[in-house]
């Protein structure tokens, strides 16, 4: 019975997530309309690290909270951070150019290597 209810559990946890998602990128979608694109993707990404970087140093949602050392930190922000910035950039100009359907489904046949 455990079993079952963890299963019924992750697939709508999941089935929200589809549909969260699905919704932001409609809503980019209509704000990349009257927004400059790369503005529009820094200010979704920097909401979101803010409200994420809450969860992480308020509560333990996330595991407990550890400070980074500086070397670490550095890598984070080079290597994580830059290729997330192109990301947002590239991601956002789709949205601008196309649907947001096609941008999914482009950026789910690149990510799959085909």
């Amino acid at each position: 019975m455990s079993e079952n209810k963890n299963n019924a559990s992750i697939a709508g946890s999941l089935l929200l997530v589809v549909i969260l998602w699905g919704g932001n990128n409609v809503g980019t979608k209509w704000l990349v309309g009257s927004w400059p694109p790369v503005w529009t993707g820094s200010v979704r990404f920097l909401l979101a690290g803010v409200i994420l970087f809450a969860v992480l140093r308020f509560t333990r949602w996330l595991g407990l909270y550890q400070p980074l050392n500086r070397a670490l930190l550095l890598q984070l922000w080079w290597r994580g951070g830059f290729s997330l910035a192109a990301y947002i950039v590239a991601f956002c100009w789709a949205l601008h150019l196309t649907a947001a359907s096609h941008v999914a489904l482009y950026s789910a046949r690149r990510q799959s290597g085909r």
